[in-house]
């Protein structure tokens, strides 16, 4: 690598890394939205929400064992939204926003 290239402190293999890990994670977002954007993808992303964002989370009247189930719904709303938030990431930089 040329002395140019090289930050003084040492730091461009941290960069090359970070650049790096942003391709990878926008080449994810655009499988996402490519996926999710057919009208299979589309039905089955609204299956998803319904069947665990529309649910309910915990049921307070089952005690610990609904606090506990509680736990376990967040952690399957969570992948749902992780869902939606790389489909509106990717949706946003085609739209150039």
């Amino acid at each position: 690598m040329s002395q140019e290239n090289k930050n003084p402190y040492g730091w461009d293999s941290d960069i090359k890394v970070e650049k790096k890990q942003s391709v990878e994670r926008e080449e994810i977002e655009n499988a996402f939205f490519n996926t999710f954007k057919t009208p299979d993808g589309k039905k089955t992303l609204n299956f998803l929400v319904e069947t665990f964002l529309d649910a309910r989370v915990c049921s307070p009247e089952l005690g610990l064992n609904g606090i506990l189930y509680g736990y376990v719904r967040e952690g399957q709303n969570y992948v749902v939204r992780e869902i939606q938030k790389k489909i509106k990431k990717a949706e946003d930089r085609r739209k150039g926003a």
